[in-house]
């Protein structure tokens, strides 16, 4: 028997799941609590400092948790040795991440009290970078768990020293340092929880060799292009359009990092298995790769489909039209984002367990390219809308170099039949509601998505696939 089973992919699912719950939970409460109190312009100066401390987050994670999720898994006899390795260069990447942020903060055309936060966000980069590692460390060894307590340890340390400060009206500034301190926390809890899998008294800081940095360059590049995607038009609209318009994007954004959590779910968990199978059982690999990509279509529609068809429902009920009603149209457009993501993400994932990254920075590289050149001519005349618009077409430009890039291992996936069957019967029902004159929201909305998973359940899978997501006792890769 298989040591793949699906009991420790679910048991697995469910801390990696958790814990993503946990951090974007607390940061939506965070930020949409800022949307409300503090208005849009407040909330577009601290969501242009925390993007611009993801962006240096990146440099500072610089792929590590992808690269120690797939090396490890490989070579556990080594954990050691990788881990002290990668640890070393993690420790040089995040110094430097955080002293380069400073120096770019100093230097940004925004407000004054945007620039004071970026500063702040500085030590945010750092503890967080660290922290990362610890809970890619974790991931490596199949031992989430640990990322789920530390994640509930620190985020719930912050979400109290909030409602603190929310009672005395702190100031953002004391609001943005509370939740750089809570980071901090987390560093500390991660490095004693580590002691059981590495003993720290035998560390001793040694650069990588010049061929493993190429290796380590290969993940890392590819992370900082691959999130720039997200990120970096937030930091063309602070340039160009204003802190209301980043204000109105970043509201929809957050929406959509909410959204994205099942697809980081399946990444983090799925990846070591994926990178195991593909250098012992490619028959295995192959079919977890096509039913992994089912799964994620299936599990974006109904997320796509409200978004799409009840986005003013949606803005109302989280951050109020009166300051947000331009998000109205914007997160329209990424719920068609949000289907592209999730239909080629299995496609990244061959590629990446493959040892295929590379084809992963090149055409993340090029379609950053392609955003930011778009952005240039469309965020100045349309603004928020228009950076929305460059996403969608900047993801499926990338989109399909993924699939072109693994179209060996998966193009027989888009040629099924079945797995466009339940967005046929979204799109009609799209239709039938677009103007909203039938039937009430609350009532067509829960009515369309149950029409389109009992679709996607007894049409868009095979009774065979459906007994392999939903059994408990089987083994999972038996699909063959």
């Amino acid at each position: 028997m298989s040591w793949v089973h699906g009991s420790r992919i679910k048991r697995n699912s469910l801390f990696a799941g958790l814990s993503q719950l946990i951090r974007l939970l607390t940061n939506f409460v965070l930020f949409v609590g800022i949307a409300r109190f503090y208005g849009p312009e407040a909330f577009g100066q601290f969501t242009a400092a925390h993007t611009l401390g993801t962006i240096f987050l990146l440099l500072g994670d610089f792929g590590f948790d992808v690269l120690l999720s797939a090396e490890i898994s490989r070579r556990r006899h080594q954990v050691t040795e990788l881990a002290f390795t990668y640890f070393s260069a993690k420790i040089l990447f995040a110094t430097s991440a955080a002293l380069l942020m400073l120096f770019v903060a100093l230097l940004q055309r925004v407000s004054q009290a945007t620039q004071t936060l970026m500063e702040v966000f500085c030590l945010f980069v750092l503890f967080s970078s660290l922290t990362n590692y610890f809970f890619a460390l974790f991931r490596s060894v199949e031992e989430l768990q640990h990322e789920t307590w530390i994640s509930f340890v620190m985020n719930s340390a912050m979400l109290g020293a909030l409602a603190v400060l929310g009672v005395f009206h702190a100031s953002l500034l004391t609001i943005s340092l509370a939740f750089v301190a809570s980071r901090l926390l987390g560093l500390l809890v991660a490095l004693a929880t580590s002691r059981h899998i590495l003993r720290w008294t035998d560390f001793r800081f040694a650069l990588p060799s010049v061929e493993q940095f190429r290796h380590i360059s290969v993940f890392g590049l590819h992370a900082i292009f691959g999130t720039l995607l997200l990120t970096q038009d937030t930091i063309l609209l602070s340039w160009w359009a204003g802190d209301t318009a980043v204000g109105v994007y970043q509201s929809v954004i957050k929406l959509v990092s909410l959204a994205l959590l099942l697809s980081d779910i399946s990444f983090f968990t799925l990846l070591p298995v994926m990178s195991r199978l593909h250098e012992t059982e490619n028959e295995k690999w192959l079919a977890m790769g096509r039913l992994l990509h089912k799964t994620l279509a299936f599990l974006a529609l109904p997320m796509s489909f409200i978004m799409i068809v009840f986005p003013r429902e949606v803005i109302a009920l989280l951050y109020g039209l009166q300051g947000y009603g331009e998000a109205v149209p914007v997160l329209r457009i990424f719920g068609w984002v949000l289907l592209v993501r999730y239909s080629v993400e299995a496609s990244a994932m061959m590629l990446t367990s493959s040892r295929r990254q590379s084809w992963r920075l090149v055409f993340s590289a090029l379609a950053c390219g392609l955003n930011y050149g778009l952005n240039q001519q469309v965020i100045p005349h349309a603004g928020a809308w228009g950076a929305a618009v460059v996403s969608l077409i900047t993801n499926l430009a990338l989109g399909c170099g993924f699939v072109l890039a693994a179209r060996r291992d998966v193009l027989a996936w888009w040629k099924e039949w079945r797995t466009y069957l339940p967005l046929l019967v979204a799109l009609c029902l799209g239709a039938l509601l677009w103007d909203g004159r039938y039937l009430s929201p609350y009532v067509s909305a829960p009515v369309s998505l149950a029409v389109i998973v009992i679709t996607i359940l007894h049409v868009g899978y095979l009774r065979q696939e459906r007994d392999q997501i939903f059994s408990f006792d089987r083994n999972i890769l038996s699909l063959r």
